[in-house]
């Protein structure tokens, strides 16, 4: 619409923070068999960016944000065997 340009260069999305931690620990039970525990968070601290808003005129969400960009706080657990 307009004259502006379809992609502006000038316009910046807002800054996207996503802090992931991951912890190990290695475990001897005995000379032949050993434990590794894993733990991973990724976006530990669930920080949302937001989509982008809808843009079609005739559409009842106009000008709405109704999507979330990133993914919320995932966690995961890992056990390794070693014998």
């Amino acid at each position: 619409m307009g004259n502006a340009t379809r992609y502006n260069p000038k316009a910046r999305n807002a800054s996207v923070y996503a802090e992931n931690l991951s912890l190990a620990r290695k475990v001897s039970i005995s000379e032949r068999w050993k434990l590794a525990f894993r733990f991973e968070a990724f976006n530990i601290f669930n920080r949302v960016r937001w989509g982008n808003p809808s843009s079609t005129v005739t559409d009842p969400n106009f000008g709405l944000v109704r999507t979330q960009a990133n993914l919320p706080r995932q966690m995961q657990l890992g056990l390794k065997v070693v014998f």
